[in-house]
């Protein structure tokens, strides 16, 4: 884990089963696209380009190109068949030279 998210994962408390809850209304997000149209949100009000469903693609990508294999990729992410997790194989496996330098700068941070 990066040290600076262990830090901040150190740094938050939990109080709800649920893992991700509003911070206006302090309950869980009644839907995906709910949290991810507020994650969206907040990234946009940071100044960054960013969707949740981008980093679920990335990390997937970092992990096939890591070795990972499609049994892990599934239980990871919740996958029941191989088809998504070929896909991100697919994906990674194309010489996307992006995914191979965020990998890259992961390793020297």
């Amino acid at each position: 884990m990066h040290p600076d998210l262990k830090t901040v994962r150190e740094a938050t408390k939990t109080e709800h089963l649920a893992y991700l809850v509003t911070p206006v209304h302090g309950r869980p997000f009644k839907s995906a696209a709910a949290f991810g149209n507020w994650f969206g949100d907040m990234c946009a009000e940071a100044g960054v380009e960013g969707r949740a469903h981008g980093l679920r693609k990335t990390l997937a990508q970092l992990l096939v190109e890591s070795g990972n294999s499609n049994s892990e990729l599934r239980a990871r992410f919740g996958w029941r068949s191989d088809s998504m997790a070929n896909h991100y194989t697919r994906k990674a496996t194309s010489g996307s030279s992006r995914f191979r330098a965020l990998r890259n700068l992961t390793r020297t941070a």
